[in-house]
C-alpha cells in the first residue's frame, strides 16, 4: 500500500487485521500493527482494543496477552488489558488471565491497582460471576505480595 502512495488510516487497519486474523494469518497481523504503531501511534492505540478482540474470537489468547504486554509501556493502558482480560474469563481461559494480570503486576503495579477496581465494578453486571470473584481474590493477593 505505501509503495503505491496509499497511508492506511484506522479503517484500512481494522479491517486489515481482522481479515488477517480470521485467516490465521498471525505473525503478518502482528506485522501489521507493527508498522502502524511506528506510522501512527495513536491510531495504534485506536485500534488496540478490536484487534485484542479479532484475536481473541480467533482462540489466539496468549498472542493477545502478549500483544497487550508488549505495548503496555507505550500505549496499552488499562483498557486494553480489561477488554482481554473480561474476554479470557468469558472464555473460560482463566488461567491465561492470572498469568496474564501477573505479568502486568510486574510492569506496572499501579494498572494492577486500576484493574482490580474495575473487575470491582463491573462484577455486578457479568454474567459469569464465580470466574470473576476468584480472578478479583487474584489480583488482591498480587497487590498483598507488591
Amino acid at each position: 500500500m505505501l509503495e503505491r502512495g496509499i497511508v492506511p488510516d484506522e479503517t484500512i487497519y481494522v479491517v486489515l487485521l481482522k481479515g488477517l486474523c480470521q485467516n490465521n494469518e498471525l505473525e503478518t497481523a502482528l506485522e501489521v500493527f507493527k508498522k502502524c504503531f511506528e506510522r501512527d501511534a495513536e491510531i495504534a492505540q485506536t485500534i488496540l482494543g478490536k484487534f485484542i478482540r479479532y484475536l481473541c474470537k480467533e482462540g489466539q489468547f496468549i498472542a493477545a496477552s502478549n500483544l497487550v504486554l508488549d505495548y503496555t509501556s507505550t500505549i496499552g493502558n488499562s483498557e486494553s488489558s480489561m477488554i482481554l482480560l473480561e474476554l479470557l474469563v468469558d472464555a473460560g481461559e482463566v488461567p491465561v488471565a492470572i498469568e496474564h494480570v501477573k505479568k502486568v503486576g510486574e510492569i506496572s503495579p499501579p494498572m494492577l491497582h486500576e484493574l482490580h477496581a474495575e473487575f470491582l465494578s463491573s462484577l455486578s453486571s457479568s454474567s459469569k460471576q464465580r470466574p470473576m470473584l476468584e480472578f478479583i481474590q487474584v489480583i488482591e493477593s498480587l497487590q498483598r505480595n507488591l
